[in-house]
């Protein structure tokens, strides 16, 4: 269990390198970590033959959707409460 706290953290380290900046790093290591951990969990579940890879991109292409729908919903919010005021 202690290694799964410290694994995105030493994901994050990687891209910081490359340029982005420490927070960034950060949830793109958390995001790609949940996307691995729910294809897993997919792929385990399973009743078919399917490679990991399609099980993969599909969470992380989930994870993105919800993402773009939560933003969706926060600017919203924002919008709605900004014309009430």
């Amino acid at each position: 269990m202690k290694r799964a706290l410290w694994l995105p953290r030493g994901l994050a380290r990687r891209p910081a390198r490359t340029g982005a900046d420490e927070l960034t790093a950060r949830l793109g290591a958390e995001v790609g970590m949940l996307a691995f951990t729910i294809a897993v969990e997919r792929w385990i579940e399973a009743d078919n033959d399917e490679p990991f890879p399609l099980h993969a991109a599909a969470a992380l292409s989930d994870l993105q959707v919800r993402a773009a729908d939560l933003d969706s919903r926060s600017r919203l919010s924002a919008l709605r409460e900004f014309s009430e005021t």
